[in-house]
């Protein structure tokens, strides 16, 4: 399995989550239609929040993170929001 992570912090990044948030059956098509498909997670915190995807391989990870882009550029142009710091991996232990 991978993982990719996508940490959404500074100015906008709450508005950027509501606006997510309201189209969430979009974002749950444009997520789960990718090949290898196995969970995604939003959480947020006190300065924003994340997303988590998890895939059967990396190449998923790497749509997802293509697709999320594309779709706040299409969806959420005028949320002043800051580029997420994205980090992804193998999962080493899973229970």
């Amino acid at each position: 399995m991978h993982v990719t992570v996508r940490n959404y912090s500074g100015s906008g990044s709450r508005e950027l989550f509501d606006v997510i948030l309201r189209n969430e059956d979009a974002v749950r098509s444009l997520i789960t239609e990718i090949d290898g498909f196995r969970a995604y997670y939003l959480v947020r915190t006190e300065d924003g929040g994340f997303t988590i995807s998890v895939f059967e391989e990396a190449a998923g990870g790497e749509e997802s993170s293509n697709r999320a882009a594309e779709w706040i550029r299409q969806n959420a142009a005028d949320v002043n929001a800051d580029p997420p710091q994205i980090s992804s991996g193998e999962v080493a232990i899973s229970f």
